[in-house]
């Protein structure tokens, strides 16, 4: 084995052996004793194309989910803000919303919601965390706005499954959504798939 491509091709550039990690040598040798034509600068070649052309079509795949998520999130979007300027909007006294800080003590006698600025909100990392992604911050939304308006305000992991899919949210968000919403004391879970407002 010479320090060409092949063992006849001398109008190739030429590439030092030594200079090759030892797995591409041994593939060097065997290929030579197959085929005395095979080429290792064209062989080079070759797989340099393929690579590239494997990295664009990732480059183009992560373009269109990057797309695909950002007209799910203009959607989303939209169609919150139709709910929340709707003149059928439900006004509830004691609604949760993640648009607007507010904490609720709670008391046997006084059920007054308190609202505060926020310098004394829930700890800014979890508000952080729904704020670093739009689609669990809607998708929570979504949760809590139904179960403000169902009976008893309590809901089943089913229905909001159910309600969220509508939306066009998938399964794995909205099991985030409960997760977070559950992780923060702004639900919690009642046992056989119920969750209501935590107290």
């Amino acid at each position: 084995m010479d320090e060409l491509g092949s063992s006849e091709d001398s109008s190739k550039i030429r590439i030092d052996p030594d200079s090759l990690p030892i797995e591409v040598r041994e593939l060097w040798e065997n290929m030579l004793r197959i085929d005395p034509s095979w080429n290792l600068h064209d062989w080079l070649v070759q797989c340099a194309n393929q690579e590239m052309e494997l990295l664009v079509s990732k480059l183009n795949d992560e373009q269109l989910k990057l797309e695909h998520r950002k007209h799910r999130i203009e959607r989303l979007m939209e169609r919150v803000e139709r709910q929340r300027n709707g003149s059928n909007r439900i006004n509830d006294p004691h609604q949760k919303n993640l648009f607007d800080a507010y904490t609720q003590p709670k008391s046997e006698v006084d059920t007054k919601i308190v609202i505060v600025q926020s310098e004394e909100l829930v700890p800014s990392e979890d508000i952080d965390a729904v704020d670093d992604d739009p689609i669990l911050r809607i998708c929570c939304e979504h949760i809590l706005q139904e179960m403000e308006e169902s009976q008893d305000a309590v809901l089943h992991e089913d229905e909001m499954m159910d309600m969220c899919s509508l939306l066009g949210f998938d399964a794995k968000e909205v099991e985030e959504a409960i997760e977070h919403l559950s992780s923060t004391n702004q639900i919690v879970h009642l046992g056989d798939g119920l969750y209501g407002f935590a107290d």
